[in-house]
């Protein structure tokens, strides 16, 4: 929008069109895709960090089934921490780990933290879809598995 729009003007504004009810969720599959953005969210009881990462989708497929020109998804990783800290070891950050060697960014001994991951990839990505649990009817596209782009 440019500095010359006017809230009141828009909210006067009428239309005779009728609005979306449901959301055109990216499709199921795999595909190439850059990381958009990383967000932590919360903490769960145990003491993981959830943490979103929001997907790029570069496919002509994705844009053409949900009419958007830059559709996303999201992946919800969540992240072992000790002492504040990520946490290392045996069973700890399997997934994450999963995610770094996905993009590139899983070298002992580089310094590395969470935010370096946006911009990351372009990897595989799987996209599943879910339904929510408070309205069956709408459908989360979800990534559940990411990979080295071939």
């Amino acid at each position: 929008m440019d500095s010359e729009f006017d809230l009141e003007t828009f909210m006067g504004r009428e239309v005779d069109d009728s609005s979306e009810t449901r959301y055109t969720p990216c499709p199921e599959g795999d595909y190439t895709g850059i990381i958009d953005g990383v967000k932590c969210r919360g903490v769960t009881k145990q003491g993981s960090i959830i943490t979103d990462i929001v997907w790029a989708v570069d496919d002509q497929t994705v844009r053409d089934a949900t009419g958007m020109d830059n559709p996303t998804v999201r992946q919800t990783v969540f992240v072992d921490v000790e002492n504040g800290a990520i946490a290392f070891g045996q069973n700890k950050n399997v997934q994450l780990g999963r995610l770094r060697e996905a993009v590139g960014q899983n070298q002992a001994g580089k310094p590395w933290s969470l935010r370096m991951l946006e911009g990351g990839g372009p990897a595989l990505i799987h996209v599943e879809h879910r339904a929510n649990p408070d309205n069956p009817d709408d459908v989360f596209a979800d990534v559940k598995r990411v990979t080295k782009a071939a």
